[in-house]
Formats: C-alpha cells, structure tokens, sequence
C-alpha cells in the first residue's frame, strides 16, 4: 500500500457515482435498496454520463460506490473512462467478497487509485448476521492481504458500526486497527 496520505488532499470533495446494478451482499443497513437481480442495461450509460457530469461540474476526484464494482463486466472501462476524462484520483467502496488477484491487476492496469473496503463485523458469524453472505469476513481479510501485497492502491477502512461492533467497541477498533492497520 502506498504510504501515507495528505489530509488536505483526503478532503478534496469527490464524485460519489451512483447507478442501480446487482450487489452480492444484502446487508441490512444498505441505503441503495433495492439492488436488481440482473444487470440493467442502462448502467453503462448512467456511470458515463455521471463522469461526464461531475468533471463538467470540476470534481478531480471520483469514488464508484454504489452496489458493486467488482461485479460490473465493464469496471476496467469505467476506470479507464474516469481517467480519460481528467479525474486525478479513481477509487471504489466495496466490501471486498469478489476481489480476487485478476480484478486487482486489471483495476490496477486501468488506472484505480484507491480501494476503500467497507467491514461490518469482527467474524464470519457476524457478518452473516448483517449480509447474509457465508465467509464474508474471511473474504475482506483475504482481500486485504491481497490489496497489500499488490501494493499499487491506498487502502482504507470504512467501518459500519453494527450490532455485532458495538458491543465492545474500544475492543472492536483495536482489533480491526490490528487486522487491516499497514505494517
């Protein structure tokens, strides 16, 4: 992972790029509900044109965050979109279950900068209680080790603060700090 941040650069406003598109989690507490069952034909356009929008508009950094990117058939083509059209920083939320070494080297060769993996319990139990997905846990910490041994992309936590957190949550902080912080 690339070494440390410039906060001021971190609070440069980003482009949040939203569209309707299949998730492989269903977590509770998902604000893009409901996610189709198969990909709508329309996605490819709808993330184009909201690109095309927000540079327009002078964002210099964009984030893919709704549903899933590593889903989309044609993540590499809207990294490399984002790129093409002047964003200085290209970056995706995810909650990691489909990152493999292919997607990592192909998101890598298009131009990602930054992957932000969204962690939502402590365990496997836990985070079939929140998603419903079976190994989720494992997965995100695979994913990470993953991520780190590439080392072409920052890296960041985003963290739900669920039940399966909060209950000892000083605790819960220390081990995820302990789990994902870079060496």
């Amino acid at each position: 992972m690339r070494g440390g941040s410039d906060i001021a650069t971190g609070l440069a406003p980003y482009f949040h790029v939203r569209y309707r598109a299949p998730c492989n989690l269903r977590c509770f507490y998902c604000y893009e509900r409901p996610h189709p069952a198969r990909m709508p034909d329309d996605v490819p356009a709808t993330i184009e044109d909201s690109l095309r929008t927000a540079r327009a508009a002078g964002y210099r950094a964009v984030v893919f965050g709704a549903a899933e990117l590593l889903l989309l058939p044609f993540r590499e083509a809207a990294v490399r979109l984002a790129k093409r059209l002047g964003f200085e920083r290209v970056g995706m939320l995810s909650n990691l279950v489909a990152l493999d070494q292919r997607k990592l080297d192909g998101l890598a060769k298009a131009g990602l900068d930054e992957i932000t993996g969204t962690v939502f319990a402590l365990d496997n139990a836990g985070a079939q209680a929140v998603s419903g997905g079976r190994n989720v846990f494992s997965r995100q910490v695979r994913a990470t080790a993953r991520i780190a041994e590439h080392g072409g992309f920052s890296f960041s936590v985003h963290t739900i603060l669920t039940r399966p957190l909060a209950v000892d949550l000083a605790s819960s902080v220390l081990r995820l700090r302990d789990l994902f912080a870079p060496d």
